[in-house]
């Protein structure tokens, strides 16, 4: 984790938001989640370490954030006709779920369309 700035200075922990009263500041759905598509997983993961640091530098009580979608786990399926296949392998009704995917990377080998298409799946997949 980077050196403190005003961003993390400025980061509200779930303790700090009950404790100012900014109510406007949860949301509807409850709790939080991070979904790594294919192409977004290393992005989601970094984005969770660093969340992770921001609450445990604030002392908050929430020590970890679910990530759905992992190298080992990873939340779609590609079949050999390129038809795209998402499975959600936790429920996660209730969640605020934040998706992460890289449209234009060349770590997995997929294409714009097919990374694009990945990502408008996952979000229906999480709808439903």
């Amino acid at each position: 984790m980077g050196s403190p700035d005003n961003y993390s200075r400025l980061f509200i922990t779930p303790e700090d938001n009950e404790r100012i009263g900014m109510r406007g500041l949860r949301g509807p759905n409850g709790w939080l989640l991070f979904v790594g598509c294919n192409g977004g997983i290393d992005f989601a993961q970094a984005v969770k370490s660093e969340y992770e640091g921001l609450l445990a530098e604030r002392a908050s009580n929430i020590g970890e954030v679910p990530l759905i979608g992992t190298h080992d786990e990873p939340i779609t399926t590609m079949f050999a006709d390129t038809e795209t296949c998402p499975r959600l392998s936790k429920y996660v009704t209730g969640s605020n779920a934040y998706v992460f995917q890289c449209c234009h990377e060349n770590t997995t080998g997929y294409t714009v369309n097919e990374n694009i298409q990945q990502l408008i799946q996952v979000v229906r997949t999480l709808r439903a």
